[in-house]
């Protein structure tokens, strides 16, 4: 009995023996672990900081666009701001439409919202219009375009008044005083004016 248990005792490590075993033990439960990857490179999506995607073993912002906010798009694994990107006509110049969240001038009259009519492109709720027969029949064509309220007037041209009352009003009604001296005459011309009035009696 006594040979069996000093078997036991020299089975079991002491010593130096019992640490290099505990140290092998941490090592092969550290390789089947596996050591944590460096940020940003990643095995996973969790290896990441939050709202960044393991791309090719590297964190990145995004995988495509879908992983972007509105008005960004993903270019290079990265967002990126969309040109012209725009949620309102009011996010575009005066001149432009939101189409297709892009600020651009329409095309045609499909690309403007609510019925109404691409103008230069610009869209406008009146339609263009040349004469009154393009308009509705409750509507008149206007400075180019369809409305309902009426053009405005033309002053009519003031008319003359008859022709022989304006001779009347201009003709003098007295007689002016008879004159009293004729105009003066030149020296050079007394011989000459008594001669034609010789001629003439």
């Amino acid at each position: 009995m006594a040979t069996h248990r000093d078997n036991l005792r020299a089975a079991r490590p002491s010593g130096p023996g019992l640490l290099a075993l505990a140290a092998f033990a941490v090592t092969v439960a550290l390789f089947g672990a596996g050591c944590p990857a460096s940020y940003p490179a990643c095995e996973t999506d969790k290896d990441c900081h939050t709202k960044e995607f393991c791309v090719a073993n590297k964190c990145q912002q995004c995988r495509d666009s879908n992983d972007c906010p509105a008005g960004q798009a993903c270019k290079a694994n990265k967002c990126e701001p969309i040109p012209g990107y725009c949620r309102s006509k009011a996010d575009c110049p005066a001149n432009q439409e939101c189409i297709a969240s892009k600020c651009k001038a329409c095309a045609n009259d499909k690309e403007c919202p609510g019925g109404q009519h691409c103008v230069k492109g610009t869209c406008s709720a009146k339609k263009p219009c040349k004469s009154d027969n393009d308009c509705p029949q409750d509507e008149d064509c206007v400075n180019g375009f369809c409305t309902k309220e009426k053009a405005p007037e033309a002053k009519p041209t003031p008319e003359l008044e008859p022709l022989p009352l304006r001779i009347w009003l201009l003709t003098p009604i007295t007689r002016p005083l008879p004159s009293s001296s004729g105009p003066p005459e030149l020296p050079g011309l007394i011989a000459a004016s008594v001669w034609t009035a010789s001629a003439i009696g």
